[in-house]
């Protein structure tokens, strides 16, 4: 790939006036401009960031659920069957 960019947002629970806030759920967007031949593997990658390599994530899903979507050129990128 030529560029990466991760945007994450999030929901909170708005039913309660404590702060601080409670995040109720976690959404990632990954923009990647790169080979379209490449999506296999970009696909990859961020599946097993998700799953596996990124503490952060991993430290997040204790918090709320993690969902996440890939834009290659701007265009979703369709889940490859998993290769595990």
């Amino acid at each position: 790939y030529e560029i990466l960019r991760c945007l994450v947002g999030s929901e909170m629970c708005i039913e309660t006036d404590t702060i601080p806030m409670v995040y109720t759920a976690f959404h990632m967007t990954y923009h990647i401009q790169g080979n379209k031949e490449d999506a296999a593997k970009i696909d990859k990658a961020i599946r097993l960031s998700q799953e596996k390599y990124c503490g952060v994530g991993l430290m997040m899903k204790k918090i709320a659920p993690i969902t996440y979507e890939i834009l290659l050129n701007g265009e979703p990128l369709k889940p490859y069957p998993n290769d595990k």
